[in-house]
C-alpha cells in the first residue's frame, strides 16, 4: 500500500476497523510500503494498527513483492504459518469475510468464482454460470465444481469449463443484457472466446443432479446455442 495511491487509502480505513473489530484475532497484518519516502510512510502508518515493515528495508520490500506476486496495490496478501499462500486476493476475501469467520478454509481459492469479484473467466474459457440469487441453485454449481476441481487434480486449468456465481452485481446485469434473460434465476453455460454464444438450462437446477444433467446434454451437443447480443 502507499499514501499516494487513492485505492489504497480508500480500503485501508476499512481494514482498520475490521482489524480492531476482531480480525486480530485471526491473523496479524504488516505494512509493506511503496511510499516514495519516509515521512509519507510515517504519515500514512499513522493510520494503521498493525505491524509494518521499517521503510528503510526497501530490499526486504522488493523481495517480498516478487514472492507475494505483488503487481499494483493495494494489495493484501494472505500467508499460512507454514508460508504458504492461501490467497493473493485478501482484499475481496475480507470484504466479505470482516471478521474472518471463515479463515483459513473460505478463503483458499476455490473452484468457482463469483463474476462480480472476478469476471476474468468469462472471456477466457467456457463458464458454466448461476444468474441469480437462488441459494440452491448456486450450491448446487458450487458441488459440481468441486468434483470437477477433484476430478483434475485440484487443477483449475486442467477443467473442461470454469463454473461462477452471478449474484446480482454489476457484472451479472451485463450478462443479463447479452443474453436479454431480464429477470429470474437460471443455469447457463457462456462461451465467449468462440465468438460469444451461451445455452440455458431448461430444468431447474435446484440440485448438483440438474447441474450434472444440463453438462451432460452440452457435452451430446443437445443443447440449443444462442448468439450473444451487443
Amino acid at each position: 500500500s502507499a499514501h499516494w495511491c487513492a485505492p489504497c487509502r480508500d480500503f485501508t480505513p476499512t481494514l482498520a476497523e475490521y482489524y480492531r473489530d476482531g480480525l486480530n484475532e485471526k491473523m496479524e497484518i504488516i505494512f509493506v510500503s511503496s511510499d516514495r519516502d519516509k515521512g509519507s510512510f510515517d504519515e500514512y502508518y499513522q493510520e494503521m494498527p498493525w505491524l509494518a515493515l521499517p521503510f528503510e528495508d526497501r530490499q526486504a520490500k522488493y523481495v517480498l513483492s516478487e514472492v507475494c506476486g505483488v503487481d499494483a496495490i493495494p494489495s493484501l496478501v494472505v500467508v499460512g504459518q507454514d508460508g504458504a499462500i492461501i490467497t493473493s486476493d485478501g482484499q475481496s476475501k475480507v470484504l466479505k469475510d470482516p471478521k474472518g469467520d471463515t479463515f483459513p478454509e473460505g478463503w483458499l481459492p476455490q473452484p468457482w468464482k463469483d463474476v462480480n469479484d472476478d469476471p476474468s473467466d468469462l472471456n477466457e474459457h467456457r463458464c458454466l454460470v448461476a444468474l441469480g440469487e437462488s441459494e440452491a441453485m448456486a450450491d448446487a454449481v458450487k458441488a459440481v465444481a468441486a468434483e470437477h476441481y477433484a476430478a483434475a487434480g485440484k487443477d483449475a486449468s486442467a477443467m473442461e469449463l470454469r463454473f461462477c456465481l452471478a449474484p446480482p452485481g454489476e457484472v451479472a446485469q451485463q450478462i443479463r443484457g447479452l443474453t436479454k434473460i431480464t429477470a429470474g434465476d437460471w443455469l447457463l453455460v457462456l462461451d465467449m472466446p468462440s465468438g460469444g454464444a451461451f445455452c440455458v438450462c431448461e430444468e431447474e437446477a435446484s440440485d448438483a443432479a440438474a447441474v450434472r444433467r444440463f453438462l451432460d446434454d452440452l457435452r451430446a451437443g443437445k443443447c440449443e446455442m444462442h448468439r450473444l447480443e451487443a
